[in-house]
Order: C-alpha cells, then sequence, then structure tokens
C-alpha cells in the first residue's frame, strides 16, 4: 500500500467519523485517529460547507464537557467589535479614545 493510499483511507475514515459524531471535538476525533487537530477541523468544515454534517454550536471534548467551536467564538468577537464600533461612532468621547477602537481589527 502506498502512501497516498494509506493517506486516502485515513482521510475517509476521519470523514466517516465525523458523519458518525459531529458533536465531538476535533481534538477528541483527533485523539481517537492519531491525526491532528487541524485535519480534523479542514475536513470539518468541508463536510459542514457541503451539508454533509450540521454545523454545531458547542461539542464534546474528551473531558465530556461541552465548548464552543471556533466559528462561535470568532462570531462572537466579531459581534464584539462591531457593537464597540457603533458606541463610540455615536458617543461624544474624546478623539483618543474614538481612533484607539476605531482602528480594530475587522472580525
Amino acid at each position: 500500500m502506498t502512501h497516498y493510499n494509506q493517506q486516502a483511507q485515513i482521510l475517509e475514515l476521519l470523514a466517516d467519523q465525523l458523519k458518525a459524531t459531529p458533536e465531538l471535538g476535533d481534538r477528541n476525533i483527533a485523539g481517537m485517529l492519531g491525526v491532528s487537530e487541524n485535519t480534523v477541523r479542514v475536513i470539518r468544515q468541508d463536510l459542514i460547507a457541503t451539508a454533509q454534517i450540521a454545523q454545531f454550536e458547542k461539542t464534546m471534548g474528551k473531558d465530556g464537557k461541552a465548548r464552543k467551536t471556533l466559528n462561535e467564538v470568532a462570531a462572537q468577537s466579531a459581534s464584539f467589535t462591531t457593537h464597540c464600533r457603533r458606541l463610540f461612532a455615536v458617543s461624544a468621547h474624546s478623539e483618543s479614545n474614538k481612533s484607539r477602537f476605531m482602528n480594530l481589527p475587522a472580525g
């Protein structure tokens, strides 16, 4: 069996595992299958984008605790940044405070 065939089998196994247990966290699945968390994340995003699995706001970690997904954390961060920009756009704060918060990176 070639290295390419092994990789293809591992990725297929990973996709099957994600389809069977999409509620499990990336680290959890990575540990079960012996692949990196990033590999799981990339395959999960692909499966979500092609509507093969649902996107969860929280996933289950190895310790049994539910944790927010990176997409949920990023969405909250972007929402907070937008909120700060709106507050300072309408408030009468000093120019130094406005410039400090208006230059926040886009979420």
